[in-house]
């Protein structure tokens, strides 16, 4: 195995955590988007702006729920990387790659299309949470 691979995945190696916490932070700044505005959350999905007052007050109040998650997400990740615990950021990571699968099913069954705007971090947040898990341990 290459040396690169061999510091990049080494347990002292800060190169896995601090890049899982910058990726924590982006759905950090999208759940807080969405959260002051909603509206800018629902155009993310490719969403026409709903006309029936009652049903944009709906919209608005899922995407309100959508961007807790999304704060709540992110904060874990960073959180785990304050406390320098590799293994629970590595699992943070892991959890937020389902969270990034659903998201994109959700945005196909809706629009039809779309869904690799967050598939495409799926090959990401799984490598990185598995190497900080130690699930790639056996490989170096």
């Amino acid at each position: 195995m290459s040396s690169t691979l061999q510091t990049l995945l080494s347990p002292t190696s800060q190169i896995l955590p601090n890049t899982a916490a910058v990726i924590g932070i982006f759905p950090s700044v999208m759940g807080v988007a969405c959260l002051i505005n909603p509206r800018f959350g629902f155009s993310v999905f490719d969403q026409r702006p709903v006309s029936n007052p009652e049903s944009q007050k709906l919209v608005d109040n899922l995407m309100r729920l959508f961007g807790a998650r999304d704060v709540y997400l992110g904060l874990t990740n960073l959180i785990a990387w304050q406390l320098n615990d590799r293994v629970m950021l590595g699992y943070c990571t892991l959890l937020g790659t389902g969270v990034v699968i659903v998201d994109g099913l959700v945005q196909k069954w809706q629009t039809g299309e779309g869904e690799w705007r967050h598939w495409g971090f799926v090959p990401v947040t799984a490598l990185l949470g598995a190497g900080l898990a130690g699930w790639l341990d056996g490989m170096v």
